[in-house]
């Protein structure tokens, strides 16, 4: 039985995510082909684009999001909403400042929070911590003019899921949602096990990845992404010293290590883990890769670093030039 896609399910300049049939089922788009520009797109949706069966949640490239903005700028705020609506998008809530995003939290349980850097009261970086705490599953992009070099990898440690510069264009501010999009559908598809360390597990090697990361988001997308490329995660750890432990038993062929974590770092677990297992390939996950983490992380032997927020393209490309 054929379903009609709508405008939601596929975008233009994106691969097609499955494949497309006419109203008499005659073949149209296969999966994986790339339709660049969005009037082409358009005017095949209203010829009437069909599937066999309603897709799966994680093949729609973005279903309405709801969107709360945080901005003590009217303007900003303005146009933020008249884009995301434009796009489809629900924004639930638009504030001044953060004193009442609690509340909005609890009546309207937003997807995503746009969070500007300054503001009266709390800084969007100190509203996004106690996010991180009370409501993880709510992605934030933070924006901000200020000219901190350090501020973008303070938001992403914090758990940022984006952060932009302003002032920005429709364009920038567009991409980063589609970023967050992508990395939900693989969290939403991942997020049915995310095991914590459990020693009783059987010890493995070759095509295992071992992820040591203190947020359970992240732990759920980093394993989406690899699982996708072929390999075998292994129940992950929240913290350093769990990470060791589990190197020590399972001696996993790659390790992706947080560097800010409770009870012990990823820069002090990084050689510990080694010496527990020589031949893993580690890898080094953090929001700010300055000068002096470089180098402490080479020495340590790590191969590399990925930044937060984790982009899974990038993530698939740079794995699998490591595992080669």
């Amino acid at each position: 039985m054929l379903k009609k896609l709508n405008e939601s399910m596929i975008l233009a300049g994106e691969p097609v995510p499955f494949d497309c049939y006419d109203s008499v089922g005659k073949l149209l788009l296969r999966k994986g082909v790339v339709v660049e520009f969005q009037n082409q797109m358009d005017a095949l949706l209203e010829r009437g684009l069909y599937v066999e069966e309603e897709p799966p949640a994680a093949a729609r490239v973005a279903g309405p999001m709801k969107i709360v903005i945080v901005d003590d700028n009217l303007s900003m705020r303005k146009v933020l909403t008249a884009l995301f609506q434009s796009q489809g998008h629900l924004v639930v809530a638009s504030l001044e400042d953060g004193s009442g995003l609690a509340q909005c939290i609890n009546e309207f349980s937003p997807d995503l929070i746009c969070l500007d850097q300054n503001m009266p009261g709390k800084s969007g970086l100190e509203l996004l911590i106690e996010l991180q705490s009370a409501s993880p599953e709510i992605d934030v992009v933070m924006m901000t003019g200020s000219s901190d070099p350090e501020l973008a990898g303070k938001a992403a440690n914090a758990g940022a899921s984006g952060f932009i510069l302003k002032p920005f264009s429709p364009a920038q501010i567009l991409e980063e949602i589609r970023n967050i999009v992508e990395t939900r559908q693989i969290v939403a598809v991942s997020a049915a096990k995310d095991p914590l360390l459990d020693l009783r597990v059987p010890g493995v090697s070759k095509g295992t990845v071992l992820i040591v990361d203190d947020s359970s988001v992240v732990r759920v997308l980093l394993k989406g992404i690899l699982e996708e490329i072929g390999l075998k995660v292994l129940p992950m750890a929240g913290n350093g010293a769990d990470g060791v432990e589990a190197a020590r038993k399972y001696r996993p062929e790659l390790v992706c290590l947080d560097v800010e974590m409770p009870r012990m770092s990823g820069l002090d677990a990084l050689p510990l883990i080694m010496q527990a297992s020589p031949k893993s390939k580690v890898v080094m996950i953090t929001g700010s890769p300055d000068k002096g983490f470089a180098e402490r992380a080479t020495a340590g032997g790590a191969r590399g670093y990925i930044l937060k927020p984790v982009r899974p393209a990038y993530v698939e490309a740079f794995m699998k030039k490591l595992l080669v």
